[in-house]
């Protein structure tokens, strides 16, 4: 388990039950914070660096082609993109838009980290 999970969170749209979330990860004894950054490439540049580990869009206005890019650096480093539910993306969908929001999560707990915002409730943090 890492020692901290650093999620990313765009001050410019801020969602509140992102922010319940991580006190949700709190409460489960994770060292949870969310740090303000630019966009998705700022983002996932940071992530290579190591600075934070979870980036969620809860939000479904991104598309397949606004991930896709980071999906083969994200997946090199043993790291994950799905959607919030834990789907794995697949691309050249009718419906390009990621409407059930988008993950990108590195590090040892990336799959309870998905597990623990099914048991949150994704609905609670997933706004449309």
């Amino acid at each position: 388990k890492s020692d901290n999970v650093v999620a990313h969170q765009r001050e410019s749209d801020r969602s509140i039950g992102l922010d319940d979330f991580l006190s949700f990860l709190k409460k489960k004894g994770y060292d949870a914070r969310a740090v303000a950054l630019g966009g998705a490439g700022s983002t996932v540049i940071k992530m290579i660096e190591g600075e934070i580990n979870l980036y969620i869009i809860p939000r479904s206005y991104t598309k397949e082609w606004d991930v896709s890019p980071f999906e083969p650096i994200i997946g090199r480093l043993g790291g994950w993109i799905s959607d919030l539910y834990g789907n794995i993306f697949t691309y050249n969908r009718e419906n390009v838009k990621n409407e059930s929001g988008v993950a990108v999560v590195l590090g040892p707990e990336k799959k309870d980290i998905i597990g623990l915002l099914q048991e949150f409730g994704v609905d609670k943090v997933l706004n449309h």
